[in-house]
């Protein structure tokens, strides 16, 4: 009887050992670190683009986003700026500043919007499939409001703006 006791009381101990340490299931990319400053993304975009080589961006509008991504709502967007090289190149830079309270809805969406790409590459264009087929070969990040998804030949270089351009 004692030693059921004692496995029932150190299960329990365990039990609540676990539910202290959970962090609620947060991704590493998805989760929000430190306060970040308001900052204009055109701006960001800014900082971006001087990382890259190319100048022949083509530019997303406003009024234009529910055509190209799909699971965002442009209600749930306060400011964008996305640029994209050609319809058959996966490279993109696309910034947005989300709502407040919105920027989950947001990095899903253009979580959402990498799948496509990757379906539409997927058997026809597979040299630029081979450059989005994993996730560690984007980038994809939330910082306060603030989500940006980039493909390019220097994406650690662009994550590394997007970030000091927040601090």
């Amino acid at each position: 009887m004692m030693k059921k006791i004692l496995v029932t009381v150190l299960c329990l101990i365990a039990l609540l050992t676990l539910v202290a340490c959970d962090k609620g299931g947060e991704s590493e990319n998805n989760k929000t670190d430190a306060p970040v400053k308001n900052v204009a993304v055109a701006d960001i975009m800014k900082a971006c683009e001087a990382k890259v080589s190319t100048t022949d961006w083509i530019e997303i509008k406003m009024e234009d986003i529910e055509s190209y991504f799909t699971d965002i709502n442009k209600d749930d967007v306060a400011e964008i700026s996305a640029k994209y090289l050609d319809i058959y190149m996966a490279d993109e830079i696309i910034i947005i500043k989300a709502k407040d309270g919105k920027a989950d809805a947001i990095y899903n969406g253009l979580k959402s919007y990498w799948e496509s790409r990757k379906s539409a590459f997927d058997g026809y264009l597979p040299n630029e499939f081979a450059r989005i087929d994993a996730e560690s070969k984007i980038v994809l990040k939330k910082s306060g409001n603030y989500v940006i998804y980039s493909v390019t030949e220097k994406n650690a270089d662009i994550e590394a703006a997007f970030t000091n351009a927040l601090k």
